[in-house]
C-alpha cells in the first residue's frame, strides 16, 4: 500500500517525494520541493527529493532497519561496535538527538534498543544535558503502558539509554500499511497512550512529543508510549531549548508549544488528540508543503473536519476529538482523565465474568429499591384503611389489575428516567 504522508494536495498536480536525511522518513509532496521535514523539522537539502526509481526502494523509517554491518562506511564508523556490556546489532531508527540500535547484553544474551547520542552533538553541552534528561525522566515511570528504561548510564564519554526493545510496529506505521482505523479500535489504543502518560503526568512530567511514531505496539497489540526526549518537568525543571529553534514535532505539536508559550499537561492532550484524528482519517490534523507552513496552519487555522475524512466517524466522536484539537486551550479538555471520560462512551464494553456479576448486583440493588417502594404504597393503603387487613386485603383484590399496572409503569418510569438523566440507574 503506498505510504500515506502528510501532503498539501492541489488538483491537477502530479505528487513528489522526499526522503528526510536526519529521521529517514518519507513525505509526499505536490507542487515545489518541502524545506523542511514536517516530521522532525530537519532542513532538507535538494539531494532529498527522490527521483522516480528511488520511490518504490524507499520505505518509511518507522518500518526500516539496517543491519549494523551494512550501513555506509562513514556512518559505521560514527558509532562503536560495543558500548558498555552492549553489542550493536542493527539501527532501528534516528531521530534529532541520536539513533537507536537493537543491541544484545552479551552477558545475559538480553535483546535490548540502545539509543546513543548522534556523534554531532557530542560537542554540545546542551545536547548532552537533554540526553541526560531524557534518561532521568524516562527511568522514573515504570508504568505497564510505557516503554520501560533498563538502564542510563555513559561510556567513555557517550552517554546511552538502554530500553526495552519493542517490535517494529507503530501507530504510525500500522496506519501506513493497514489504512485508518475503526472508531472502537483506535480509541482503544489511544485509551493505553492515555493511560501511559497519565503515570507520566502524576509524576509531574509533560511529554512533550506525543505522535504515532512514539506509539510502540506490543505483541498482544497494546500500545505503549515512547521516547522521551522532549519530556519537561512541569514545576521547576530544566527547560532545555535551541536559541530561534522549535522542538518537537509539528504535525503534533500544539499551538502553545509552537508559540513557545508555558506548557502544562493540556499540550499533551492536544498531541493525543492529534494521534487519534490520525488513526481514524489517516492523516495529521494539519497538511503542509513543510514545517515552517505547517507551524503557521496549527496556531491559526482549525484542523478540517474530521468527518469530512472518515464518515464513519460518529458527530459525538468527532465533537471530543475538536475539541481536544481547540487552538485555545481554555477550551480544551483540561487533562487527560477528561479526555479518557470522553472517549469511554464510545467503547465497545466488553462483558466478562467480573462485568456479569456487577450487572447482577446492579439489578438486585434496583429491585430491592423498587419493592421498597411498593412496600411503602401497600403500608399507605393499610394505614388509610385503619390497621384493617382483612379491608385492606379486599381492597388490593379489587383493584389488583389497577395496581399491576401501575408497578409496571413505576418500573418503565424508573429506568427510564434514571437512564435518560444519568445514564445509569441506581
Amino acid at each position: 500500500m503506498p505510504d500515506r504522508e502528510p501532503t498539501l494536495e492541489k488538483p491537477g498536480q502530479s505528487q513528489g517525494r522526499a526522503s528526510c536525511s536526519s529521521c529517514h522518513r518519507v513525505l509526499i509532496f505536490s507542487g515545489d520541493p518541502p524545506r523542511f521535514c514536517g516530521y522532525c523539522g530537519s532542513p532538507l537539502e535538494p539531494s532529498d527529493v527522490l527521483e522516480d526509481s528511488d520511490r518504490t526502494r524507499t520505505h518509511a523509517a518507522s518500518a526500516e532497519t539496517i543491519d549494523y554491518a551494512q550501513r555506509p562506511a562513514d556512518e559505521a564508523a560514527a558509532f562503536p561496535e560495543r558500548v558498555a556490556c552492549y553489542r550493536l546489532i542493527r539501527r532501528l531508527g534516528s531521530g534529532g538527538m541520536g539513533t537507536v540500535f537493537e543491541a544484545v547484553e552479551e552477558r545475559q544474551g538480553v535483546h535490548v534498543a540502545l539509543k546513543l547520542i548522534a556523534p554531532a552533538n557530542l560537542s554540545s553541552e546542551e545536547a548532552l544535558q537533554r540526553f541526560r534528561q531524557e534518561g532521568r525522566m524516562a527511568s522514573a515511570v515504570t508504568h505497564p503502558r510505557c516503554v520501560f528504561v533498563l538502564a542510563v548510564d555513559e561510556e567513555e564519554g557517550l552517554p546511552y539509554l538502554a530500553m526495552e526493545l519493542m517490535p517494529g510496529t507503530t501507530l504510525q506505521s500500522l496506519v501506513e500499511e493497514d489504512g485508518p482505523l475503526e472508531p472502537s479500535d483506535a480509541i482503544l489504543k489511544v485509551l493505553d497512550v492515555v493511560e501511559g502518560l497519565a503515570e507520566f503526568h502524576k509524576l509531574g512530567m509533560i511529554h512533550r512529543d506525543v505522535k504515532p511514531s512514539n506509539c510502540f505496539l506490543d505483541h498482544e497489540g497494546r500500545v505503549k508510549i515512547g521516547d522521551f526526549g522532549l519530556s519537561k518537568a512541569l514545576e521547576g525543571g530544566a527547560d532545555l531549548t535551541r536559541s530561534g529553534a522549535f522542538l518537537g514535532t509539528p504535525l503534533y505539536a500544539s499551538p502553545e508549544q509552537i508559540k513557545r508559550e508555558p506548557l502544562d499537561e493540556r499540550t499533551d492532550v492536544y498531541s493525543v488528540a492529534a494521534t487519534l484524528y490520525f488513526l481514524l482519517s489517516g492523516r495529521p490534523p494539519v497538511q503542509a508543503r513543510d514545517a515552517a507552513e505547517a507551524l503557521a496552519r496549527i496556531v491559526s487555522e482549525p484542523a478540517p473536519s474530521l468527518r469530512s475524512l472518515a464518515p464513519n466517524v460518529s458527530r459525538s466522536l468527532e465533537a471530543v476529538i475538536h475539541k481536544g484539537l481547540d487552538r485555545d486551550r481554555s477550551r480544551r479538555w483540561r487533562n487527560l482523565k477528561e479526555l479518557h471520560d470522553a472517549l469511554l462512551p464510545f467503547v465497545p464494553e466488553r462483558v466478562d465474568i467480573g462485568s456479569i456479576g456487577l450487572r447482577i448486583g446492579a439489578y438486585a440493588i434496583d429491585m430491592a429499591l423498587f419493592y421498597v417502594a411498593v412496600g411503602a404504597a401497600y403500608a399507605v393503603t393499610f394505614l388509610a384503611h385503619r390497621g384493617r387487613f382483612l379491608e385492606t386485603w379486599a381492597f388490593n383484590e379489587r383493584h389488583g389489575r389497577a395496581i399491576e399496572l401501575i408497578d409496571l409503569a413505576v418500573w418503565l418510569a424508573y429506568f427510564t428516567i434514571a437512564e435518560g438523566l444519568f445514564a445509569a440507574s441506581i
